[in-house]
Protein backbone atom coordinates (compact mmCIF):
# COMPACT_ATOMS: atom_id res chain seq x y z
CA UNK A 1 0.00 0.00 0.00
CA UNK A 2 1.60 3.37 -1.26
CA UNK A 3 1.35 6.10 1.33
CA UNK A 4 0.03 9.15 0.16
CA UNK A 5 0.45 11.23 3.29
CA UNK A 6 2.54 14.58 3.07
CA UNK A 7 5.41 15.37 5.77
CA UNK A 8 4.91 17.69 8.06
CA UNK A 9 5.43 21.29 6.29
CA UNK A 10 7.92 23.67 7.71
CA UNK A 11 5.85 26.11 8.41
CA UNK A 12 4.37 26.47 11.97
CA UNK A 13 1.66 29.00 10.41
CA UNK A 14 -1.31 26.32 9.35
CA UNK A 15 -3.98 25.44 10.70
CA UNK A 16 -4.70 21.78 12.45
CA UNK A 17 -7.68 21.39 10.27
CA UNK A 18 -5.64 21.67 6.70
CA UNK A 19 -3.87 19.13 7.80
CA UNK A 20 -6.10 15.64 7.51
CA UNK A 21 -3.68 14.38 5.03
CA UNK A 22 -0.80 14.22 7.41
CA UNK A 23 -2.55 11.35 9.39
CA UNK A 24 -1.12 8.39 8.07
CA UNK A 25 -2.38 4.83 8.29
CA UNK A 26 0.07 2.76 5.56
CA UNK A 27 2.83 1.82 8.43
CA UNK A 28 -0.07 0.45 10.89
CA UNK A 29 -2.04 -1.83 7.99
CA UNK A 30 1.73 -3.05 6.95
CA UNK A 31 2.38 -3.81 10.62
CA UNK A 32 -0.83 -5.57 11.21
CA UNK A 33 -0.71 -6.78 7.84
CA UNK A 34 2.75 -8.61 8.87
CA UNK A 35 1.29 -10.13 11.67
CA UNK A 36 -1.89 -11.27 10.42
CA UNK A 37 -0.28 -13.26 7.51
CA UNK A 38 3.40 -14.04 7.66
CA UNK A 39 3.63 -16.08 10.59
CA UNK A 40 6.17 -14.16 12.64
CA UNK A 41 7.33 -15.34 16.04
CA UNK A 42 5.87 -14.74 19.42
CA UNK A 43 8.98 -12.48 20.05
CA UNK A 44 7.86 -11.03 16.14
CA UNK A 45 4.40 -10.44 17.09
CA UNK A 46 5.26 -8.14 20.14
CA UNK A 47 7.81 -6.53 18.51
CA UNK A 48 4.83 -5.47 15.44
CA UNK A 49 2.33 -4.61 18.02
CA UNK A 50 5.15 -2.31 19.65
CA UNK A 51 5.84 -0.77 15.98
CA UNK A 52 1.90 -0.10 15.85
CA UNK A 53 2.27 1.57 19.14
CA UNK A 54 4.84 3.57 18.01
CA UNK A 55 3.62 4.96 15.38
CA UNK A 56 0.04 5.80 16.94
CA UNK A 57 2.53 8.10 19.40
CA UNK A 58 4.41 9.33 16.55
CA UNK A 59 1.58 10.80 14.98
CA UNK A 60 0.18 12.38 17.88
CA UNK A 61 3.23 13.70 18.95
CA UNK A 62 3.55 15.79 15.57
CA UNK A 63 -0.01 16.91 15.99
CA UNK A 64 0.25 18.05 19.49
CA UNK A 65 3.32 19.55 18.85
CA UNK A 66 1.75 21.86 16.12
CA UNK A 67 -1.50 22.48 18.26
CA UNK A 68 0.75 23.43 20.61
CA UNK A 69 2.83 25.80 17.89
CA UNK A 70 -0.72 26.87 16.49
CA UNK A 71 -2.40 27.99 19.73
CA UNK A 72 -0.38 30.56 21.07
CA UNK A 73 -1.98 32.84 22.54
CA UNK A 74 -2.53 36.35 20.00
CA UNK A 75 -1.70 38.62 23.03
CA UNK A 76 1.44 36.97 24.80
CA UNK A 77 2.64 33.99 22.12
CA UNK A 78 2.66 31.73 24.94
CA UNK A 79 1.12 28.16 24.31
CA UNK A 80 -1.41 26.11 26.01
CA UNK A 81 0.32 22.50 27.36
CA UNK A 82 3.59 23.95 28.23
CA UNK A 83 5.31 23.94 31.58
CA UNK A 84 5.05 27.77 32.87
CA UNK A 85 2.94 28.73 30.72
CA UNK A 86 0.28 31.07 31.84
CA UNK A 87 -2.19 28.92 29.60
CA UNK A 88 -0.36 25.53 30.38
CA UNK A 89 -4.29 24.58 31.09
CA UNK A 90 -7.17 25.03 29.47
CA UNK A 91 -9.64 27.09 31.33
CA UNK A 92 -12.90 26.16 29.66
CA UNK A 93 -14.04 22.76 30.87
CA UNK A 94 -15.47 21.67 27.08
CA UNK A 95 -12.08 22.28 25.86
CA UNK A 96 -10.83 19.92 29.13
CA UNK A 97 -12.63 17.39 27.99
CA UNK A 98 -12.30 17.03 24.15
CA UNK A 99 -8.30 16.34 25.55
CA UNK A 100 -9.49 14.16 28.15
CA UNK A 101 -11.38 12.09 24.64
CA UNK A 102 -8.22 12.31 22.99
CA UNK A 103 -6.08 11.17 25.30
CA UNK A 104 -8.58 8.22 26.22
CA UNK A 105 -9.04 7.52 22.56
CA UNK A 106 -5.01 7.43 22.09
CA UNK A 107 -4.94 5.12 25.13
CA UNK A 108 -7.47 2.58 23.92
CA UNK A 109 -6.06 2.45 20.62
CA UNK A 110 -2.73 1.73 21.94
CA UNK A 111 -4.30 -1.21 24.31
CA UNK A 112 -5.84 -3.22 20.99
CA UNK A 113 -3.44 -1.91 18.02
CA UNK A 114 -4.11 -4.90 15.71
CA UNK A 115 -7.83 -3.88 16.14
CA UNK A 116 -6.42 -0.02 14.56
CA UNK A 117 -7.91 1.37 11.27
CA UNK A 118 -8.01 4.23 9.49
CA UNK A 119 -11.36 5.50 11.37
CA UNK A 120 -9.00 5.18 14.41
CA UNK A 121 -6.74 7.93 13.15
CA UNK A 122 -9.22 9.71 12.05
CA UNK A 123 -10.53 10.05 15.19
CA UNK A 124 -7.33 11.62 16.65
CA UNK A 125 -7.11 13.84 13.79
CA UNK A 126 -10.75 15.13 14.22
CA UNK A 127 -10.20 15.37 18.14
CA UNK A 128 -7.13 17.79 17.62
CA UNK A 129 -9.53 19.82 15.09
CA UNK A 130 -11.93 20.20 17.52
CA UNK A 131 -9.17 20.62 20.25
CA UNK A 132 -8.27 23.92 18.21
CA UNK A 133 -11.74 25.06 17.25
CA UNK A 134 -12.29 25.02 21.03
CA UNK A 135 -9.26 26.42 22.41
CA UNK A 136 -9.66 29.11 19.62
CA UNK A 137 -13.11 29.80 20.54
CA UNK A 138 -12.14 30.09 23.99
CA UNK A 139 -10.24 33.30 23.17
CA UNK A 140 -7.49 33.11 26.37
CA UNK A 141 -6.22 36.12 25.57
CA UNK A 142 -9.50 37.73 25.90
CA UNK A 143 -10.00 35.93 29.38
CA UNK A 144 -7.16 37.97 30.96
CA UNK A 145 -4.87 35.01 31.11
CA UNK A 146 -2.37 37.05 30.35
Amino acid sequence: MASNATPLPDTNNISLMLLGYLVDFDKIYEYQCQFRYENPTQAQQVGLQNAIIGDIDEQFVLLKKLFIENAKCEKCRKSPMVAGSVHENFTNANTQAIWDELLDGVAEMKKFPLDVTPLHMEFIKKKFEQLETAYRRDNVAAAGLC
